[in-house]
C-alpha cells in the first residue's frame, strides 16, 4: 500500500476485512451444513440397517433359501442404493446380490461403518453393519443413500458465496468511502486550518462538537494554536522591547556625536561626548549580553552545573561587593554548616547579584537588604528580602517576563532593563531549581531553591 492515500488504505482495509469475514462465515456455514446433513443421513442409514432383521419397527423378512430375482428385477434393485443388501457371515450371498462397497464387507463390524463411494457419476453414502439376531443366522447389511440432493445443495451454496463476494466488495467499498469521508472530515478541516494559519491569523480556532476522538483532536489543535499565538505575541513584544531598549542608547550616541561634529568643540566638551558614548556602549553591551544569555536559555544550551559550590562563600563574596556603596546596606544570615550545590558559579553569582540589585532599588535607605541561606531537606533556599513598598498580586506572576516592569520604580532610569528576574528564573531552571517571589507591603522575599549536591560529590576545596 506504499504510495496510497490514507483514505484509500482505509477503504481497502475495510473491504478486505469484509471479504475475510464473509469467506470465513461462508466456509463455516458450508462445513456446518455438510456436517449436520451427513450426520442426519448417517443416522437414517443406521436406523434402516438396524430394522432390516427385525430389530426395530418395520420388521422385514430375513435372508434364506429361495429363488433369486429375475435379471430385470435385479438390475432395477441394484440401481437403487437404498435397497438393503444382505450378506451372510459365511457362504455366498443371494444370487445377483452386488455390494455397493465391496471393500467395506470385509471390514464390517457390529457397529456401523460408513463410507462414501462414486457410482455412475453419483456420490453414494453407504453404511455397512453386521447384525446377529438371537434366533437367526448373522448377516452383514449394506445399504446406501444417494447424495445427489446434498451435492446440489453444497454446489448452490458455493455458487451463492462466490457470487456474493463481488457484491460484498462493492458494498464494503461504498460504505468504506462514506465512513472514511465522515471520519476524515474533521482531519481535513484541521489540515485546511493549518494551511491557512500564519502569524497574522493565529486567532483561528476549530469548532469543537461532541466528546469523541475527533473533538479531542480539534481541542488539542486549538490548544496548540493558542500556545503558538502566545509565543508569537511574546516574541513580538520581546523584539519590540529589545528594539526600544537598544534605540535609547543609540539615540544618545547619535545626538552626542552629531553635536560634537557639528561645531568646534573644546577638549573638555569632546571628552564629555566620549564619556556619553562610552556609557551608551556599556548599556548596549549589558543589554546584548543579557539577551544572548536568555537566548541560550531558550535554546537549552546553557552548561549544566557540575561543580560543587559552597554557597556560604559565594554569598559572602557577593555581600562584600556592596560594602562601601551608598545605602541601603547588604547583610547576610547563613546557616553554620556546609551548603553545597552543583552549580555554575558565575551564573549563580549573576542571579544573586540581580536579586540584590533589584532589592536595593526598592528598599528604603535605612532598611538593609538581607541575604539568607538555609537547607530544608534536599534543597537549599537562597532568600533576598527587602523592605520596599511591595508588589501588587497581579504583577507577581509576570515579573519573570522579559522587559516587564510592574511600576515606575522598575524603570530603565534606575539601571534596570526588566530582564534581571527573567535571567534569575532561567538560571533556576538551569540548576534544576525553582524561583519564586512573595510580597506584602514592607516585605518582599525573592527565593531561589537549589537541589543539594549528591552525597558522593566531593566538597569544594
Amino acid at each position: 500500500m506504499r504510495g496510497w492515500s490514507f483514505r484509500t488504505k482505509l477503504i481497502a482495509v475495510n473491504a478486505a476485512v469484509v471479504v475475510v469475514v464473509l469467506l470465513a462465515s461462508g466456509c463455516a456455514l458450508l462445513w456446518t451444513s455438510r456436517t449436520m446433513t451427513m450426520a442426519a443421513i448417517d443416522r437414517e442409514l443406521e436406523g434402516r440397517a438396524a430394522r432390516v432383521r427385525g430389530l426395530g419397527p418395520g420388521r422385514g423378512p430375513g435372508p434364506g433359501p429361495g429363488p433369486g430375482p429375475g435379471p430385470n428385477e435385479a438390475r432395477m434393485r441394484d440401481d437403487d442404493p437404498g435397497r438393503p443388501r444382505l450378506f451372510p457371515f459365511e457362504g455366498d450371498p443371494a444370487p445377483g446380490e452386488m455390494a455397493l462397497d465391496p471393500a467395506a464387507i470385509s471390514r464390517a463390524s457390529f457397529g456401523p461403518l460408513f463410507s462414501t463411494i462414486a457410482r455412475d457419476g453419483r456420490s453414494i453414502r453407504v453404511v455397512t453393519m453386521r447384525i446377529q439376531p438371537p434366533d437367526r443366522p448373522g448377516v452383514t447389511v449394506q445399504l446406501g443413500h444417494d447424495l445427489g440432493e446434498y451435492d446440489r445443495l453444497v454446489a448452490t451454496q458455493t455458487r451463492l458465496l462466490v457470487l456474493f463476494i463481488p457484491f460484498a466488495l462493492l458494498v464494503a467499498g461504498v460504505a468504506g468511502a462514506f465512513l472514511a469521508g465522515r471520519a476524515l472530515g474533521p482531519v481535513a478541516a484541521v489540515t485546511r486550518a493549518a494551511e491557512a494559519i500564519d502569524d497574522r491569523s493565529l486567532d483561528t480556532r476549530l469548532p469543537v462538537e461532541g466528546d469523541d476522538e475527533l473533538s479531542r483532536l480539534a481541542a488539542t489543535f486549538n490548544a496548540m494554536i493558542a500556545r503558538l499565538q502566545g509565543s508569537f505575541e511574546r516574541q513580538r513584544q520581546f523584539v519590540a522591547d529589545a528594539s526600544h531598549e537598544l534605540r535609547t542608547p543609540l539615540t544618545r550616541v547619535k545626538l552626542t556625536t552629531g553635536a560634537a561634529l557639528a561645531q568646534d568643540t573644546s577638549d573638555a566638551e569632546m571628552r564629555h561626548a566620549l564619556e556619553v558614548v562610552d556609557s551608551a556602549a556599556d548599556s548596549m553591551s549589558g543589554l546584548i549580553e543579557r539577551l544572548l544569555f536568555l537566548a541560550q536559555a531558550d535554546a537549552g544550551t546553557l552548561p549544566r552545573p557540575q561543580t560543587p559550590v559552597d554557597l556560604r562563600g559565594l554569598i559572602a563574596d557577593v555581600a562584600e561587593e556592596y560594602r562601601g556603596l551608598p545605602p541601603p546596606a547588604v547583610e547576610i544570615r547563613v546557616e553554620d554548616r556546609p551548603l553545597i550545590a552543583l552549580a555554575e558559579e558565575d551564573d549563580l553569582r549573576r542571579a544573586l547579584v540581580n536579586l540584590v540589585d533589584n532589592a536595593r532599588r526598592h528598599s528604603p535607605a535605612d532598611q538593609p537588604v538581607l541575604i539568607e541561606a538555609s537547607r530544608a531537606g534536599e534543597q537549599i533556599a537562597l532568600r533576598v528580602t527587602d523592605a520596599g513598598p511591595g508588589i501588587a498580586p497581579q504583577h507577581i506572576s509576570r515579573l519573570t517576563e522579559r522587559f516587564y516592569r510592574a511600576d515606575q520604580a522598575r524603570s530603565r532610569k534606575d539601571g534596570g532593563f526588566g530582564l534581571g528576574l527573567a535571567i534569575v528564573a532561567a538560571i533556576a531552571d538551569q540548576h534544576g531549581g525553582k524561583f519564586q517571589i512573595t510580597s506584602t507591603p514592607g516585605c518582599t522575599v525573592a527565593t531561589l531553591l537549589l537541589p543539594v549536591a549528591p552525597a558522593s560529590t566531593p566538597s569544594p576545596s
